[in-house]
């Protein structure tokens, strides 16, 4: 009840005004007794639905003042560097790279905290859907990339002031994302702040314990650091995993990813990549892999490479992982941004009904 604190005053007045014999006098309906004068329930019904109209409207007046004054405000995203210069960006720059949504933003409201109380789970290194905390940035974003936690807990009833449709009816309850079940039977993610999974080289048949351990034979055996990479040619997080599944493709074959030299032996393109120094670069922006859909496809099913944390360089420990520094110009072209108060779905509906002047 978003009105709670006004309606206990109301009924405290009400008793402090009237005598309480009178106000909760008991009442027979029935065989069974009541506490409250006959009439009180109407009465109650009624001063719920007044409190319940101004809490909307002021919760509508209050979204409209956000759209007006802070809509055009540019925000970081919540799990990479990138700054959006408004908000229509930024959600939508958070659902199309990381997967994450928080329903029609325009059923929103007090974007601004929630937005601010999502970066201080983050930040305390909790998990926003099943809200387990981690011991490490790393192991966090690893968790939530694996089991798709790039949403909110529908359960937290915290959430619910945020959602307009709280405001608009009676026991209401805003679906922020289809229920899942929860889990408990992954205790391994918050001690292991790289687990155990064989991971196999980008450019030979050698398989190490772990992507990371992967990552560093790469770097020391055929100067391949993809981190390092990431970060020159600011590649966003698909752009990584186009490049690893591009690689693993034409390794396959056989083939030199830079260079396309053809080897009869994946010993022979091992050693061409080294003494080559071909994996100091990458194809250039131009080429069709940056934008083949289908490199988004794992070569190998659950590759443990692809959950490597490229884009982090160090585990700075701001959530950054999941794209680069910034993007080439252009790239967010098909973003579209807010020009002014625009509403749609249900918020158009009330404000047809209401007169918030």
């Amino acid at each position: 009840m978003p009105f709670l604190d006004a309606y206990i005053a109301h009924w405290a007045d009400l008793v402090d005004r009237s005598s309480p014999v009178d106000v909760l006098a008991p009442c027979k309906i029935g065989p069974r007794y009541f506490l409250g004068r006959p009439g009180l329930l109407e009465l109650d019904d009624a001063v719920r639905a007044r409190f319940r109209q101004e809490t909307l409207e002021a919760v509508l007046r209050a979204q409209e003042r956000e759209r007006r004054d802070e809509a055009q405000l540019a925000r970081q995203c919540l799990f990479c560097r990138h700054v959006l210069s408004n908000r229509a960006d930024l959600f939508q720059h958070m659902f199309e790279e990381h997967s994450f949504s928080i329903g029609l933003p325009d059923n929103l409201v007090h974007v601004g905290d929630f937005l601010d109380t999502l970066q201080r789970h983050l930040t305390a290194m909790e998990c926003l859907y099943c809200e387990r905390t981690f011991k490490s940035n790393i192991v966090l974003r690893k968790h939530m990339r694996k089991k798709k936690h790039f949403k909110i807990n529908p359960r937290n009833q915290y959430y619910d002031r945020y959602y307009i449709i709280n405001y608009a009816e009676p026991d209401a309850t805003a679906l922020r994302d289809e229920e899942e079940p929860q889990e408990h039977d992954d205790w391994e993610d918050w001690n292991d702040t790289d687990a155990e999974e064989p991971t196999m080289c980008l450019f030979d048949e050698t398989v190490h314990p772990s992507p990371e351990d992967a990552h560093e034979h790469m770097k020391q055996t055929h100067s391949f650091d993809l981190r390092s990479i990431a970060r020159d040619h600011r590649l966003r997080f698909h752009d990584v995993i186009r490049l690893i599944n591009y690689i693993r493709s034409r390794t396959c074959q056989t083939t030199c990813f830079s260079c396309a030299a053809v080897f009869d032996t994946m010993d022979d393109l091992g050693r061409h990549v080294t003494d080559r120094d071909c994996g100091l670069g990458i194809p250039p922006k131009s080429d069709a892999l940056w934008t083949d859909p289908q490199l988004l496809v794992p070569l190998y099913e659950n590759d443990p490479l692809l959950t490597l944390d490229v884009l982090d360089d160090g585990g700075d420990g701001d959530g950054n992982d999941e794209s680069g520094a910034g993007s080439e110009a252009g790239e967010m072209d098909h973003v579209h941004s807010e020009s002014g108060p625009q509403f749609g779905g249900i918020v158009a509906q009330m404000l047809n009904d209401l007169d918030l002047n």
